[in-house]
C-alpha cells in the first residue's frame, strides 16, 4: 500500500548533493511564463520540466500563445521543441531579415517587412504527451492528449489523442492504449488529481474499484505560477522571478498569503542543503 501524503503537513526534503530536486518545489502547480509584454508560454501541472526542452526563435506575430502543453507532459533530456525559425514558402522569395543583416530591415516598413518574416508559429501539446529522445517538435505541430512521440521522430502536423507516432515526418503508428487500458485511464482522471494522492496511482490502475475508494481527490481550480522569462542564446528559456500567483482564474492578492508563497517557492533560488515542501502549498494554507 502507498504511504499518503499529507496535505496539510510541511516536509523537510534533504537534498542529494549536485541534484535538481529544487524542481520539486514547482511541479504540482501550472506554470505560465511570460515571455515579453504579450507572449506566454503554457505549462499544465507536473509538465514545468519542458522548459529545458524548448527553443524559441522568433515569437508568433498574430496569437500571444508561444507554446502550450497540459499536464502530466514529459520529454526526454535531447528533445526538442522549436518554435519559429520556419522560411515563409507562400513568397517567391523565402529568406528571412535575419539572413542577410538586421540593418536593412531599418529601411523597410512594417508592412514590406513581412515579405522577409518567418513563418512562426505555436506548438500546443494535449495531457500526458510524452516524447522519446531525438524527438523533434516543429513550430504549428500538436500533439493530443496521452500521446507518445517515439525516438528520432519529428512532429510537424497534428498528431490525434491516444496515438504512438514515429518517422519523418511522425505518422501513427498504433493506438497507445487498448480499451481496456484506456478506460482504466479516463478513471484515473490525471490531470486533476491532487498532488499529494499522486502515490495512490499505481493502485488506482491495479484495481477495478471507484477512485474515491481510494481516497482520491481532484482539483476543482487548479493552482498556477506566474513567472517573468527571457528567451537566451539559441533561443533557450530562461526564468526570472515568480510574479504572480493564481487559483484557477483567480489572482491572490492577500499580501500576507503573497508573502508566504514567495517565501516558500523562492527556496528554489537559494538552493539550501534542505528545504521545505508541501504537495500543495495553496491548499495547505487554506487558498485551493
Amino acid at each position: 500500500m502507498a504511504v499518503r501524503i499529507d496535505p496539510k503537513l510541511i516536509y523537510e526534503i534533504k537534498v542529494p548533493e549536485g541534484s535538481r530536486y529544487f524542481g520539486e518545489i514547482y511541479r504540482p502547480y501550472a506554470v505560465d511564463v511570460r515571455i515579453g509584454p504579450e507572449h506566454r508560454l503554457r505549462f499544465g501541472r507536473f509538465s514545468s520540466g519542458l522548459v529545458g526542452n524548448l527553443r524559441v526563435l522568433n515569437l508568433p506575430d498574430d496569437t500571444d500563445e508561444v507554446f502550450t502543453c497540459g499536464a502530466f507532459c514529459e520529454a526526454d533530456v535531447d528533445a526538442r521543441i522549436i518554435v519559429g525559425g520556419n522560411h515563409r514558402n507562400d513568397t517567391p522569395c523565402n529568406i528571412t531579415i535575419g539572413s542577410f543583416g538586421g540593418a536593412y530591415a531599418l529601411f523597410l516598413s512594417e508592412e514590406d517587412k513581412l515579405t522577409f518574416s518567418s513563418n512562426s508559429r505555436p506548438v500546443r501539446f494535449g495531457d500526458n504527451v510524452v516524447l522519446s529522445s531525438g524527438v523533434r517538435v516543429l513550430g504549428g505541430a500538436e500533439v493530443g492528449t496521452g500521446s507518445v512521440v517515439a525516438a528520432g521522430a519529428v512532429v510537424s502536423g497534428v498528431c490525434p489523442a491516444f496515438g504512438v507516432y514515429g518517422g519523418v515526418p511522425a505518422r501513427r503508428l498504433k493506438d497507445r492504449f487498448n480499451a481496456a487500458a484506456r478506460e482504466r485511464y479516463d478513471a484515473l482522471r490525471l490531470s486533476e488529481l491532487r498532488a499529494h494522492c499522486i502515490p495512490l496511482i499505481p493502485a488506482m490502475l491495479a484495481s477495478d474499484l471507484p477512485s474515491d475508494e481510494h481516497g482520491a481527490e481532484y482539483v476543482n481550480r487548479v493552482p498556477r505560477l506566474v513567472f517573468e522569462g527571457k528567451i537566451g542564446d539559441g533561443g533557450s528559456v530562461h526564468l526570472r522571478r515568480t510574479d504572480e500567483y493564481f487559483i484557477g482564474d483567480d489572482r491572490v492578492t492577500g499580501a500576507s498569503i503573497v508573502e508566504k508563497l514567495s517565501s516558500y517557492f523562492n527556496q528554489a533560488r537559494e538552493k539550501p542543503a534542505s528545504f521545505n515542501w508541501s504537495a500543495d502549498i495553496f491548499y495547505d494554507l487554506g487558498i485551493s
